[in-house]
């Protein structure tokens, strides 16, 4: 029971100090003194080698923890003009040239070619097949939907030339441009 009662006691009163010594070594710690390992450490290494030639401050360096800063190459550093540059460094270059010159007019003329038609405004929505193998696909555009089959023609512009279960083919009639319109699978 004694036991107790002096542990009771004197507990609270050691483990208070403890706390005191952990807290002190960690404000030396924050404030920049080294720790003890470190201190010993550097005590073993020896003194610090001395300058060939005492400096002081108005000699045109600046000296603080160890690192030197000479002055006289700073001022010259910042009077000297600054580099030129040919291109901006936040814009983004210009873009490749296409391959094998394509876009391009005759070299020298400056003409480019065409722009190329806009894309076919059909969407393929899906597709049915007969049992005699006729296959009809369902497609939609230009505000409405159209069930089509193998050579039909939508607004006497766009012909229908063949219709898979994966895609439906189309010829746009002004431009002679083909088309592959895929028809979305089942998931």
């Amino acid at each position: 029971m004694t036991a107790n009662r002096s542990i009771a006691k004197w507990g609270p009163l050691a483990l208070g100090a403890v706390c005191v010594v952990l807290i002190v070594k960690l404000v030396g710690e924050i404030n920049g003194s080294p720790a003890p390992a470190a201190r010993a450490a550097s005590k073993a290494a020896g003194p610090k080698r001395k300058l060939d030639s005492p400096r002081k401050p108005g000699d045109g360096f600046w000296e603080a923890g160890g690192v030197v800063l000479h002055l006289d190459e700073l001022k010259a550093a910042a009077e000297s003009p600054a580099p030129t540059m040919a291109r901006n460094p936040f814009g983004y270059p210009p873009p490749p040239p296409p391959p094998g010159g394509a876009g391009r007019g005759a070299p020298g003329t400056g003409a480019a070619l065409p722009p190329p038609p806009p894309p076919i405004p059909l969407k393929a929505l899906g597709y049915s097949q007969d049992k005699a193998g006729n296959r009809q696909a369902y497609l939609s555009g230009q505000d409405e939907v159209y069930a089509v089959r193998a050579g039909d023609e939508i607004s006497n512009r766009y012909k229908i030339l063949e219709i898979t279960p994966a895609a439906v083919m189309v010829e746009d009639m002004a431009s002679g441009e083909h088309a592959r319109l895929p028809i979305p699978q089942p998931q």
